[in-house]
């Protein structure tokens, strides 16, 4: 099984982040809008 550790994280502009991985996959671009959805509160 992989490493699902962050390395690092970084801010895309004002609407999301971008995550570097343990294993050096840093691809896409997490929304904030995307983060909102998985919150269940809201």
């Amino acid at each position: 099984m992989q490493s699902r550790q962050v390395r690092g994280v970084s801010y895309v502009g004002r609407y999301g982040i971008r995550i570097e991985w343990a294993d050096g996959h840093d691809h896409g671009i997490y929304t904030f809008e995307f983060f909102r959805t998985l919150d269940a509160s809201g």
